[in-house]
């Protein structure tokens, strides 16, 4: 009887990772070991690995290997050297053949983490000229890795007057910013940040708001404030000579103040004169016309703020009496007309 014994090579495959958590950017390593725990070599062992597209080699994603004969009950071992470029899951998987027939596969994952910066900024549209507005700025990170070395820097318009800030914010006159350092901000957690400043100068403001990290990271955010001018007018009206008697003049003043931060334009001034007086003249910086008992002033073009103008009317009593002189005032940003009458006593010796 005639035996034979019968010798059978085998293949295997197993990879392994440095890391099954990456931070992108960063280097991962693939070990592969191939073994052959048959009796008998493994000819023309040949070994293939294929990385995903957030992965990348030195070589390429597709790398090929020809490691010859592995002989019974050994091992070889290639490692495979890459960097992460995109975020989520990656793999390494790999395929070994040999000589007759062999073959083996297996595969090999991570996770690529990465931190993100978002910015929302919360702020007037619109205020009015020499009032406080207060900015909050959010800055979160809703990515899966921490965010390290986070700064915000806040870049204030020529028409904004910085007041103050929370959380250590640093205020820089020449540069007009204002720069917070936040250090790391975990996964989907953010910071809250304020900020108060002066409406200065009127018209649009554009405020420019920049988070900046780690890995050239950067989120950006822009806030447009417009200040506008606040409308006010005060008139007042005083007579010279109170009382007066009949035959004899009076003047009456009257002083037209701009208030507000805001020029104003198109101002009509008009005045009645009393059934008790008589008018003589007037004067102002403008023409005026007399229709009957009505002193109507030319529109004034304009009045800017904290101006102001006099208009004179001069009169003669006529009658004894309790005379009321009467003015009405109108601009453009009036919604109702300014009123003021005055009282004079006039008496008869």
């Amino acid at each position: 009887m005639m035996k034979f014994q019968v010798r059978e090579p085998k293949i295997m495959i197993k990879t392994q990772t440095s890391s099954d958590k990456v931070l992108i950017g960063d280097p991962t390593e693939f070990k592969l070991t191939i073994s052959n725990p048959g009796d008998h070599p493994a000819d023309h062992v040949r070994v293939s690995a294929n990385l995903t597209p957030g992965l990348e080699s030195a070589r390429g994603n597709l790398l090929n290997y020809d490691l010859g004969t592995i002989a019974a009950g050994q091992t070889q071992t290639l490692v495979i050297q890459s960097m992460t470029k995109a975020a989520g899951e990656q793999s390494c998987q790999v395929a070994v053949v040999a000589d007759d027939g062999l073959k083996a596969n297996d595969m090999t994952k991570i996770s690529v983490i990465q931190p993100r910066l978002e910015l929302n900024v919360q702020g007037p549209k619109i205020r009015y000229k020499d009032r406080k507005a207060i900015y909050s700025i959010k800055v979160t990170n809703p990515g899966d890795a921490p965010a390290g070395n986070v700064f915000i820097t806040h870049q204030l318009p020529a028409g904004m007057k910085y007041l103050q800030s929370d959380n250590g914010g640093q205020h820089d006159f020449a540069t007009r910013t204002v720069k917070w350092f936040i250090g790391e901000i975990g996964p989907n957690q953010s910071k809250l940040l304020k900020i108060e400043v002066m409406a200065d100068t009127l018209g649009e403001q554009i405020h420019t708001i920049t988070a900046n990290a780690s890995r050239g990271m950067k989120a950006e955010k822009i806030v447009h404030t417009t200040v506008e001018g606040v409308s006010a007018i005060l008139m007042e009206v005083v007579d010279v000579d109170d009382p007066i008697e009949v035959g004899a003049e009076t003047t009456y003043e009257i002083k037209i103040t701009n208030t507000g931060s805001k020029t104003e334009t198109n101002l009509k001034l008009a005045c009645k004169i009393p059934t008790l007086m008589e008018f003589k003249t007037a004067q102002g910086p403008v023409r005026f016309n007399q229709i009957g008992a009505d002193i109507v002033f030319e529109p004034l073009a304009k009045l800017a703020p904290k101006a102001d103008v006099v208009y004179k009317v001069i009169v003669k009593a006529k009658t004894k009496g309790d005379a009321r002189f009467r003015t009405q005032l109108t601009s453009t940003n009036l919604v109702e007309p300014v009123v003021k009458v005055e009282a004079t006593r006039i008496y008869e010796d």
